[in-house]
C-alpha cells in the first residue's frame, strides 16, 4: 500500500497549510523526507478551496456544505505531518486541533505498515470545548482558600 485515504476537517485543513510549506531552506541535507511537501501543499490548498467553495454555495443555494476532505497521505506526507503539527495546536478560538490532526496521521501510519487499524472514536472539536467550559465554570465556583 502506497497511500491511505485520511479525512480532515476545514480547520484541520487551515492549521496543516499553514505548517506544510512547499520547500524548505537546505532541503538537500535531508535524507528519505525533507519537512516540506509541494505535493501535500498543493492538495492541502485544493482541499481548502473546494470547501470554501462548498460553504458558499451553500449560503446562496442552500444545502450543506462539505465538512470533511480526504486527502491520500503516502509514509513520507505522514512523517512531514508528524514533524510538523505541533500535538498541543489549537486554533483561533481555543479549540485543540493538533492532538486529532496527529491521531488521524498515526492511524494511517499504521494502516500504511500493514498493522491493524484501530476505530478510535474522536471526541467532536465542540465536545472538547464544552468540556473545557465546563471545567472553567467549575473552578470559578469553587471557593478559594485563604492563605
Amino acid at each position: 500500500m502506497n497511500a491511505v485515504s485520511v479525512q480532515f476537517s476545514l480547520e484541520e485543513l487551515w492549521y496543516m497549510r499553514s505548517r506544510v510549506r512547499h520547500v524548505v531552506p537546505n532541503e538537500e541535507q535531508w535524507r528519505s523526507w525533507p519537512p516540506a511537501s509541494l505535493e501535500l501543499n498543493e492538495e492541502i490548498c485544493n482541499a481548502i478551496l473546494v470547501m470554501e467553495e462548498s460553504i458558499e454555495q451553500a449560503k446562496g443555494i442552500g444545502g450543506e456544505p462539505i465538512r470533511e476532505y480526504s486527502l491520500s497521505l503516502s509514509k513520507g506526507d505522514c512523517l512531514l505531518l508528524d514533524f510538523v503539527i505541533d500535538q498541543d495546536a489549537t486554533t483561533a478560538t481555543g479549540s485543540r486541533i493538533g492532538k486529532s490532526i496527529l491521531l488521524k496521521v498515526m492511524k494511517a501510519r499504521r494502516e500504511l505498515a500493514g498493522g491493524p487499524v484501530a476505530t478510535v472514536q474522536e471526541p467532536a472539536i465542540s465536545d472538547i470545548d464544552e468540556k473545557i467550559a465546563e471545567w472553567k465554570e467549575s473552578i470559578r465556583r469553587k471557593p478559594r482558600r485563604k492563605q
